[in-house]
């Protein structure tokens, strides 16, 4: 298991990252989200954002990705021919993170992280839309 750390958000802290090489394969996919190179502290810093809006004082220790799952693109047909432009792409990733909440409780969150970028034929017009959807949470 390769096992990094990315910084938090939160000044003078950082989380341990560990299963993101199985997002290695969608790489030049993931890109087209317009997040950068760097799945493991885009995505990590992305959740942490949405797990401190519902529990401002808690703490991201862990992420861990599970598995990417509904990739799918989208493209408009260019002219006549078999080429086409990208237009839409969306990815979700399972993930489980490892938090202490504001209350001191350690809790074990399984998360559906999923983004859509859209409009990407027309860049001034072009959107990233991101959903967290709490899958399972137990406190461990």
């Amino acid at each position: 298991m390769n096992l990094h750390k990315v910084p938090s958000i939160k000044t003078g802290f950082s989380i341990e990252v560990h299963g993101f090489e199985k997002a290695e394969s969608y790489l030049h996919m993931i890109e087209w989200l317009g997040r950068g190179k760097n799945i493991n502290t885009f995505l990590t810093q992305d959740s942490e954002k949405e797990l401190y809006l519902q529990d401002e004082g808690s703490r991201l220790l862990s992420a861990e990705l599970l598995e990417v799952s509904e990739v799918e693109s989208k493209a408009v047909q260019q002219g006549h021919t078999d080429q086409g432009i990208l237009k839409e792409f969306k990815i979700n990733f399972l993930m489980r993170f490892h938090i202490i909440s504001s209350t001191k409780e350690t809790w074990e969150l399984k998360v559906g992280q999923r983004y859509l970028s859209g409009n990407l034929d027309v860049p001034e017009k072009s959107y990233l839309q991101m959903s967290f959807d709490v899958i399972e949470a137990r406190q461990i």
